[in-house]
């Protein structure tokens, strides 16, 4: 049985936040754009234009390090599957050296080590379900030296 070891948290931070985000205030800035006035109130066009350009690629920036990293984990008695909701790969459980966790101010991160590289790189960052990881482990008792905390 596959059990997934990521958060469910990881579909909205990766797909759906950067979208609407990009979408909202990339809308916004193409209403600059294309405004005939040259200011709003003491500020000039130019100026917000050129603070909203940027401001979103500041954003953009952000999103690229750190929220377009994750990926999803599941896992199964063979198999570690990983996904950018895009492109799927299998790993066997030979190729994994552990899993790190670690708390951050929200989420509990994640990282799946491989021994070697694999499509996503040989580091691999997501959400990680502390509680549905435990679980996996305890269900396969012949990894639970993958399980590191940080």
């Amino acid at each position: 049985m596959t059990r997934q070891l990521s958060s469910s948290w990881t579909l909205a931070l990766r797909i759906f936040l950067p979208t609407f985000w990009i979408a909202f205030f990339g809308t916004f800035f193409m209403a600059t754009l294309f405004t005939d006035k040259n200011q709003i109130g003491q500020m000039s066009m130019n100026g917000l234009r050129w603070g909203l350009l940027v401001f979103i690629t500041i954003f953009v920036i952000i999103f690229w390090k750190t929220v377009l990293r994750l990926k999803r984990i599941d896992a199964d008695k063979d198999y570690v599957i990983v996904t950018n909701y895009f492109k799927t790969v299998r790993y066997p459980h030979i190729d994994v050296e552990k899993i790190e966790l670690s708390k951050g101010f929200i989420f509990t991160y994640g990282t799946l080590v491989l021994k070697g590289k694999g499509r996503f790189g040989d580091r691999i960052l997501f959400l990680a379900s502390r509680k549905r990881v435990e679980i996996f482990i305890a269900e396969n008792p012949q990894i639970k030296d993958w399980l590191q905390e940080a």
